[in-house]
């Protein structure tokens, strides 16, 4: 599980849901690991949302 939070690490929500930032580096890693990979991000209000690949 890897938590993220802060502004930066998201967009504002829209009809799709939220837009979710982090290097394409990250991103190779998590989607080609051979576990499934949760990561959740909390907003400023602390908020949580979750994201599995």
């Amino acid at each position: 599980m890897q938590i993220e939070g802060g502004p930066s690490r998201f967009a504002e929500p829209h009809a799709d849901g939220w837009t979710f930032r982090d290097s394409s580096d990250h991103l190779a890693y998590w989607l080609g690991h051979s576990l499934p990979v949760i990561v959740v991000i909390v907003d400023a209000d602390g908020n949580a949302f979750c994201i599995h690949s």
